[in-house]
């Protein structure tokens, strides 16, 4: 993947991961805080059906989620086909902790080993299933 970017004082520069390559890990996961993309080239490719959905559990549970986020963002359990968002929310009235959940390898089974100890605290409400991007997307 590369960017086009103009800087906040007019320089039009590119990143990617051997040009500028602070710059790229800071546009992957920091929005638009650094200058205004105006061009990004990436690969394409077909997407399969995959694993994803929304797990929302009660707030009691926390201690056990704060956990399990710590262990899912150590580096040693990377696992390149999982992504996960957490919001605390409230569902129907009730304080939660949401969880949209992506396992992109549909040829795993539900939970894959990254998501086992998430998917074993309690929930409210659970809707993971094999779908596809245009499918989850929408519920999100």
């Amino acid at each position: 993947m590369k960017y086009e970017i103009v800087l906040a004082n007019g320089t039009i520069t590119t990143a990617s991961s051997t040009t500028n390559p602070n710059l790229f890990r800071a546009l992957k996961g920091g929005s638009n805080n650094f200058g205004v993309v105006t061009r990004f080239d990436t690969k394409l490719f077909t997407q399969s059906l995959f694993w994803g959905g929304f797990i929302f559990q009660p707030i009691e549970n926390k201690e056990a989620v704060f956990e399990y986020l710590v262990n899912f963002t150590i580096s040693a359990n990377y696992d390149p086909y999982s992504a996960l968002i957490t919001t605390f929310e409230w569902v129907a009235g009730v304080p939660a902790m949401g969880h949209n959940a992506v396992y992109t390898n549909g040829d795993s089974a539900w939970p894959p080993p990254v998501f086992k100890t998430l998917n074993d605290i309690p929930k409210l409400v659970q809707t993971t299933r094999k779908d596809t991007t245009s499918g989850l997307g929408t519920e999100m």
